[in-house]
């Protein structure tokens, strides 16, 4: 047995870390005969340990932009939420949802009004991730908050527009109730702000 991991075959590329999360999440939704029959469990464990594991790496990388490091925060919550069906009301995910606020508070909030257009839909993203992880937690409030302002920026006028945007990300319709209402509560929230 080796005695360590070889981290040569991990993924160094947001993108290329991205398109296998979505990978990950069809099989997981499929219920084609196909990719039931022929995914092997032992497979779809192993890739999932090193789409996290490469998550990890990358989060620690020397100079990687604030908003990567974020979004492979966001990434490992929803590796362990929904990939790994830990829920998102784990031990590891509060966790990890007090890390991304306070990571988010200290280096992305005060550089994404400068973000263009695809940054702010990762934004957006990683909000969702953090908002539903923090349900029944100190930190809904922050995210629900900061959603309420992204929303705007990005004229996200309802939840079909919001899904859209998320739909394009790492998304799976089995997170849809959670985030409708966490979106339900963005949207309160700005009613309640303009009165």
């Amino acid at each position: 047995l080796p005695y360590s991991i070889d981290f040569s075959v991990l993924s160094k590329s947001m993108p290329e870390i991205f398109a296998d999360l979505r990978y990950l999440s069809s099989v997981l939704e499929s219920n084609h005969p196909f990719l039931v029959t022929h995914t092997d469990g032992t497979w779809y464990s192993d890739k999932v340990y090193l789409v996290q594991r490469s998550l990890v790496y990358l989060s620690l990388e020397p100079g990687q932009p604030a908003l990567h490091t974020a979004c492979c925060i966001a990434g490992s919550m929803y590796v362990n939420s929904y990939l790994r069906d830990m829920g998102f009301y784990s031990g590891v995910t509060a966790l990890l949802s007090t890390k991304l606020k306070n990571f988010l508070g200290q280096n992305v909030l005060v550089v994404w009004k400068g973000f263009d257009d695809e940054e702010l839909r990762m934004f957006f993203w990683i909000l969702v991730i953090g908002g539903i992880s923090a349900t029944g937690k100190p930190e809904r409030g922050w995210f629900a908050e900061c959603l309420g302002t992204v929303r705007e920026v990005l004229n996200l006028g309802d939840l079909s527009d919001a899904e859209e945007v998320l739909g394009k990300m790492v998304w799976s319709k089995d997170l849809k109730l959670y985030f409708e209402v966490l979106w339900h509560e963005v949207v309160d929230r700005s009613v309640l702000q303009q009165i």
